[in-house]
């Protein structure tokens, strides 16, 4: 059996604006097939952070996009699972 089987296929996002959340949302179906997306408003003060639930088919479409999502242009994402 595969490692990655057994091990979860959901990213964490933070990203910096909901402004981009639909382009970012579009990058990340780049790398697999997604399942479900998720966002949940974290704003704090003038800071707009929002945390985006990547939920994809596969684990290994989910590492993909783990190394090759970390960035949205110049502007850093951070992933976690």
């Amino acid at each position: 059996m595969r490692y990655y089987s057994y091990c979860t296929t959901i990213l964490k996002l933070i990203i910096f604006s909901s402004i981009y959340q639909e382009a970012i949302i579009a990058q990340f179906r780049r790398f697999g097939e997604v399942l479900e997306t998720l966002d949940s408003d974290q704003s704090e003060g003038e800071t707009e952070a929002i945390s985006l639930i990547i939920h994809y088919k596969t684990r290994k479409e989910a590492e993909i996009a783990m190394i090759q999502g970390k960035t949205f242009g110049e502007q850093p994402l951070q992933l976690s699972w």
